[in-house]
């Protein structure tokens, strides 16, 4: 199992919070073929969103942070929720 350096985990998160989720959501998948999904969209609150990864190949978790905002639907007073990825974390797989 390789893993990554701190350095390079930072400059990984950096990349994928760059990304839309579901991009950064294939990424992830395609990096491990044995990656396991955590959890998905896990609300730890009410406008928050948490998916993790375990990527076992790189000896790494990822976790995909989501932050939801309002968006005016023009039908009177109604509101659709958009979510959009605000941060990554990525930790050494323990």
């Amino acid at each position: 199992m390789a893993t990554m350096s701190k350095d390079e985990q930072q400059k990984f998160a950096q990349e994928l919070a760059n990304m839309t989720f579901s991009r950064a959501s294939g990424r992830l998948r395609r990096m491990d073929n044995k990656n396991k999904m955590a959890f998905f969209r896990n609300a730890q609150s009410a406008t928050t969103l948490q998916t993790r990864y375990a990527l076992p190949g790189h000896g790494i978790t990822v976790t995909l942070i989501e932050q939801m905002t309002e968006k005016a639907t023009g039908h009177g007073s109604t509101f659709k929720p958009e979510f959009h990825l605000t941060q990554v974390i990525v930790e050494s797989l323990e």
